[in-house]
């Protein structure tokens, strides 16, 4: 599931174009929908059907979606990364225009139905079935919805350089401007990337057709290079990131199709 690229909000001020952009997105959009509850219709294992759900875990899941949906667009907007400050400039939204690429973003991707998908997705990873009519879904549903916000919200900011503008605290940390941590990590000793990279990998690769598993993959394979296959990710701070970002931006543009890279 994709909000939009970077080539594709900026290809024209017009309205025209960009309309036609967010319809192309959307029929892309729609495709993934279709074949994704395709697949979950066709597997086959045992659920424990449950009435409620803790706050915590709606909670919970709320966030897994939020930072799986932002690390994919933030992989969409990759290019704007690599720009230079001057050229991200030039390409921003201005400011008086955010309320406006925001309501259109909104418009055209549909809340409801994405949050359902998501809402599946978590419930089928914990091996639990939950009733529709229930009230606990709905608060599900509300939280993911939120979720998927905040993650239009987190690239439109960026693009019209209006940080932490309508920011919801559910999902960002008032103080760092930054999304706030997924609120269950993994065991001591199994967080490491060579343990988790296959892990994700298998989970992509399910979740997000051929296109993510790619750029997950070479992303993992850039991370493992820096930071060393053994590293533990409870030990790469928000500085270290920052590191792996200045980095990456010193790549090759087709740094992806270089095998040195891999």
């Amino acid at each position: 599931m994709r909000l939009i690229g970077a080539n594709e909000l900026h290809r024209s001020t017009s309205e025209t174009n960009r309309a036609a952009a967010l319809r192309a997105a959307e029929k892309i959009r729609t495709e993934l929908y279709v074949w994704f509850n395709e697949f979950l219709e066709r597997e086959t294992q045992d659920f424990r059907r449950v009435t409620e759900l803790a706050d915590a875990e709606i909670a919970d899941m709320a966030h897994k979606v939020y930072h799986n949906y932002r690390e994919e667009v933030v992989s969409d907007m990759a290019e704007f990364f690599h720009l230079s400050s001057t050229e991200q400039k030039a390409k921003a939204i201005p400011e008086e225009d955010r309320s406006a690429v925001l309501h259109s973003l909104l418009s055209d991707f549909d809340l409801q139905d994405v949050a359902n998908v998501n809402a599946r997705l978590m419930l089928k990873q914990r091996g639990l079935t939950l009733a529709l009519d229930t009230s606990a879904y709905t608060k599900l549903i509300r939280r993911i919805m939120e979720a998927l916000t905040q993650v239009h919200l987190d690239a439109v900011n960026l693009y019209a350089n209006t940080p932490a503008q309508g920011d919801n605290l559910f999902f960002i940390d008032p103080v760092t401007q930054e999304p706030k941590a997924p609120l269950t990590t993994a065991p001591k000793g199994d967080a490491t990337l060579d343990v988790l990279k296959p892990m994700v990998l298998n989970e992509v690769r399910v979740t997000r057709g051929p296109k993510g598993y790619a750029k997950m993959a070479h992303t993992l394979n850039l991370m493992s290079g820096f930071f060393g296959k053994s590293a533990d990710i409870s030990s790469i701070d928000r500085q270290k990131v920052i590191l792996f970002r200045e980095a990456l931006e010193n790549l090759p543009s087709n740094a992806t199709k270089r095998p040195q890279y891999d």
